[in-house]
C-alpha cells in the first residue's frame, strides 16, 4: 500500500492512526516476550522461575518489562564472548 493510500485510510479509521504512533511498549505478556526473544513461552515461565527474568504481576495478568528482556540477552551476549 502506498503511503498517500495508507494516509487516506488512516483518516477514515482512527484505529490506523493509533498504531502508527510512536509510543514505545513497556508491558509485554508472556508470550509476546517470548516471541521477541525467539523462544517459547514455556521456556520464558522456566527463565522467570530461575530469577532469569524478571517479571511483574498486575492483578491476575502476568507482564515482562523490557529491561529485563534487554538484561537476558546482554548475559546471553556476555556469556558468548566469555565463551569465544
Amino acid at each position: 500500500m502506498s503511503t498517500s493510500a495508507w494516509r487516506r485510510r488512516s483518516r477514515l479509521n482512527p484505529r490506523l492512526r493509533k498504531e502508527s504512533s510512536t509510543v514505545e511498549k513497556l508491558l509485554y505478556r508472556p508470550k509476546e516476550a517470548a516471541q521477541a526473544l525467539g523462544i517459547g513461552r514455556a521456556t520464558l515461565y522456566n527463565l522467570m522461575r530461575a530469577g532469569r527474568i524478571r517479571s511483574v504481576k498486575d492483578g491476575g495478568m502476568r507482564f515482562v518489562t523490557l529491561d529485563p528482556v534487554r538484561d537476558y540477552v546482554r548475559q546471553l551476549e556476555d556469556q558468548a564472548d566469555e565463551v569465544a
